[in-house]
């Protein structure tokens, strides 16, 4: 279409066409042949056909036939109607002037304060106050050129589509009705209730109300402040689609991808490719981001991150409430805290119950105590840092490291609440085992209390330190920097260590309590109905043996893993046997069990269900029968193992 051009030679202002149209009436005697008030004779005219005219003048020059008509025109055209003040027809041209009215198929009507209209082309020129009527939509410009065949609209100048609440400006542009688009260009502007639209150039759907986007495009939606430079808005819906790297701004909130789609009703906006949304306390990346501003909640999908002030979030699908913190991950996740972190198949956790769970492969570290939690199944409570840790498939791993060393710990059930800037306290329950490279333990249930970093194993406990293991209805084991410094034996207290294969040093006692320093043992102490079987060497370290001491109380000290000295209380009463003389009743106190089988090997063994931590298998508690053979050939083919080296192993504890 060429710019709209005004036609002076069939052009006429409202006054010069009432001037002309008086001036001929006056005249009409002299040259011109008269019509009343009825309808006009058309039929000398097949293309524009004139249904009224109030007054109407015809005048020929030139062979020429020139129509003039005024008050209540109407004009027909193949379809069209056509209404006005006055108009004067020229063959196929007409020049109307003074409420125009443009009316084709009932759905489209136009109007203007004059019209140029050519018949044999269909085309319409309509200047001032132009309305476009199609439906609800209105078109509002100063100057419009319209083709009839085609249906379609041009104009140059100033223009506003209006519908409903909504108005879209630019300063020039085409509108094709048939096909049900538009075209604006140049000081773009579109307004609707709570949106802002500036562009250059936009292509508007009138059928579905879609304004696409051709060049580069700003829009305020609320708070929301959006550059992009391809896309659509859905006025009706408050959907759009912003492509070619688009910008999302509200206050300091940054959101940007390879392109985004947005909901403005709830205030959505689904970032693809590249995905980022950053402000001034958190940052979220990912392949695909999902926010909505007016709940407060992001979703962020494939290889998702999200930081904020307290907490670093990594996985697959992240699903975060930045208001009421509440959490759900899905997929191998992990969140990283500043004391420590948890990873999962799967992490869920609500803020206001302050309740969260972990499931499948759980694994919580503390990486200011240096401890690690795995489990099938960790539920938290992350105000409380308290904790819970179940067996599925494979029971919950406890491990601390400890003086370089690391002490492991697993049971069906792990419990814990740190109620100030350590541990507070931990219970573990059913079929606990405890592994660390110098000590092992078994029990039913254990009890941990950081204030005094002691653990307390309750039910059938058995404790192992090197070649010693203790034995009572509870054990209690208390570190100190780290190492452990007094293991105590309370009720049915009963600590064996092994000599050579065979033969037991041991000790019972109602309590028994064991000191170490740097987990070397320093002294022993046993109280109530203290009995004691400690085989006794010579000078050329052989042995003379088992000597049975019994009374109320007695104490051992120890150097170097040896027995230096010995103080009994309270009239005690001993009783050495030779070797060759010894038979079970002197070898073996009364209640001897050796548990070598329910010794933890390894950390990974501690993890396998069991049955019963001191079940009785009978290479573990049946008292070895010496007198299968010789005493002495017992003894040789002992000490015939032991390494030549002088320097004895010193036990660990």
């Amino acid at each position: 279409m060429s710019d709209i051009e005004r036609d002076n030679t069939f052009h006429l202002s409202g006054s010069q066409l009432i001037l002309k149209l008086g001036f001929l009436v006056f005249g009409f005697l002299l040259s011109f042949s008269i019509e009343g008030q009825t309808p006009v004779d058309t039929s000398k005219n097949d293309k524009i056909l004139v249904e009224n005219a109030d007054n109407s003048i015809t005048e020929i020059v030139d062979d020429v036939r020139i129509q003039y008509l005024r008050n209540n025109v109407r004009i027909l055209h193949d379809s069209i109607f056509m209404f006005c003040d006055s108009a004067r027809i020229k063959e196929q041209e007409m020049v109307a002037v003074g409420e125009v009215i443009v009316i084709q198929d009932d759905t489209i009507h136009i109007f203007s304060d004059s019209l140029f209209y050519n018949s044999e082309i269909k085309l319409a020129k309509l200047y001032y106050g132009v309305v476009l009527e199609n439906g609800a939509k209105q078109l509002f410009t100063e100057a419009l050129i319209y083709n009839v065949d085609d249906k379609f609209a041009t104009f140059y100048d100033t223009t506003t589509l209006i519908h409903n609440t909504m108005q879209l400006s630019s300063l020039r542009g085409n509108y094709n009705v048939k096909e049900k688009r538009a075209r604006f260009y140049d000081e773009v502007t579109i307004i609707d209730e709570d949106l802002k639209l500036k562009t250059d150039s936009l292509l508007y759907d009138t059928d579905v109300d879609r304004a696409y986007f051709l060049g580069p495009t700003f829009i305020l939606q609320g708070e929301d402040k959006i550059y992009c430079e391809e896309g659509y808005y859905d006025i009706v819906h408050k959907k759009a689609y912003f492509g070619s790297s688009p910008i999302i701004t509200n206050n300091d909130q940054k959101a940007t991808g390879d392109n985004i789609r947005y909901d403005g009703i709830d205030s959505t906006f689904i970032i693809t490719g590249n995905a980022m949304v950053v402000d001034s306390v958190s940052i979220a990346k990912g392949q695909v981001i999902t926010k909505n501003s007016k709940e407060g909640w992001i979703r962020i999908e494939g290889d998702g991150y999200y930081e904020n002030d307290d907490r670093i979030i990594k996985g697959p699908n992240i699903f975060y409430n930045e208001r009421n913190e509440n959490l759900i991950l899905n997929g191998r996740s992990v969140i990283e805290g500043e004391k420590g972190n948890i990873e999962a198949d799967s992490i869920t956790y609500n803020k206001l119950t302050d309740f969260g769970s972990a499931v499948g492969n759980a694994v919580w570290k503390d990486t200011v105590q240096k401890i690690v939690v795995k489990a099938d199944v960790f539920d938290y409570k992350e105000e409380q840092s308290y904790y819970k840790a179940i067996a599925d498939q494979k029971r919950p791993l406890f491990s601390q490291v400890i003086d370089g060393d690391t002490l492991f710990l697993s049971a069906d059930t792990l419990v814990s609440e740190n109620q100030g800037d350590t541990l507070s306290y931990m219970i573990a329950m059913k079929f606990v085992k405890i592994f660390k490279s110098d000590i092992q333990a078994v029990c039913d249930s254990l009890y941990y209390d950081d204030i005094d970093s002691t653990f307390v194993l309750f039910e059938d406990p058995i404790c192992w330190s090197d070649t010693t293991q203790f034995l009572g209805d509870t054990l209690s084991i208390q570190l100190v920097d780290d190492n452990v410094s007094d293991i105590i034996s309370y009720s049915n207290a009963f600590i064996s260590s092994e000599d050579i294969h065979g033969f037991y040093n041991q000790i019972k006692g109602r309590f028994i309590h064991s000191h170490l320093d740097s987990n070397v043992l320093k002294t022993m102490l046993i109280n109530g109905n203290a009995e004691s079987i400690y085989f006794i060497k010579d000078e050329e370290d052989k042995y003379i043996g088992p000597n049975y001491t019994a009374c109320s109380k007695m104490k051992f000290y120890f150097d170097n893993d040896e027995l230096v000295d010995v103080k009994y209380y309270t009239e005690p009463s001993s009783n050495m046997t030779p070797m060759d003389k010894a038979g079970k009743d002197k070898l073996f106190l009364d209640g001897f069990e050796w548990y070598v089988k329910n010794r933890p090997k390894d950390s990974r063994s501690i993890t396998e269900r069991v049955f019963s931590i001191t079940n009785k298998s009978e290479n573990d508690t049946k008292v070895p029968d010496l007198f299968q053979q010789t005493v002495n050939d017992a003894i040789f083919k002992s000490e015939s193992k032991k390494p030549k080296s002088p320097d004895k192993k010193k036990r660990k504890k």
